[in-house]
């Protein structure tokens, strides 16, 4: 087994990132799965050492909590020049990784909260917030953009209305799973969704 050290990690990850945002960009045409999921349990392992838990390194922790939040969003929302991304696997494996992080292991990065940050989060907003607040200058009014939902939105709304009619998700009697065929034909419930069927399934 081979032990890396926090800065090995840290390259790994980085360059892992890379290669994934190049992919989705279409500046790159292959990809191979890297298992960010395994690399962020190597990364919190190390990085809870005296030696490592340093303030850098856990401002460092909360940029790639909120780079996953971004990837995890552009993925929902197929929002990325490379069209043909979600046909290759390894890539799709990643993604479901990034956002498992993103989503089931967010008290880890908590962990990792520097005490500004930390501070700033239990903070109680005031009047006074406002008050000190510098008046700005009149700003053009922009016509706000319709909302755009992602497809874990228009999923929930899904759920939901099966609930509400006494239903539950769709099942495959024979493999005891999901429907997956069923739902991704149920997408074409939502007009306003505009994603792929199977989007809208994952």
């Amino acid at each position: 087994m081979i032990n890396y050290n926090f800065q090995e990690i840290v390259t790994n990850i980085n360059n892992a990132f890379f290669r994934l945002e190049s992919f989705m960009n279409g500046t790159v045409k292959n990809y191979d799965y890297f298992g960010f999921n395994e690399a962020f349990t190597k990364l919190f392992n190390e990085a809870i050492k005296s030696e490592n838990f340093t303030y850098n390194n856990c401002k460092l922790i909360g940029k790639y909590w909120r780079l996953t939040e971004q990837i995890r969003v552009d993925c929902d929302q197929s929002n990325f020049e490379n069209s043909e991304s979600y046909e290759n696997e390894m890539f799709c494996k990643d993604c479901d990784e990034i956002m498992y992080l993103n989503w089931e292991r967010f008290e880890e990065f908590v962990t990792f909260l520097t005490p500004d940050e930390l501070a700033e989060a239990v903070r109680k907003f005031s009047i006074t917030d406002i008050l000190k607040a510098q008046d700005l200058p009149p700003q053009p009014i922009v016509k706000q953009k319709p909302i755009k939902y992602g497809a874990n939105e228009y999923a929930l709304t899904y759920i939901f209305d099966l609930y509400a009619i006494g239903q539950q998700v769709p099942i495959n009697r024979i493999e005891g799973s999901f429907d997956a065929k069923k739902i991704k034909q149920d997408a074409s419930k939502f007009p306003m969704y505009d994603k792929a069927p199977d989007t809208f399934y994952r």
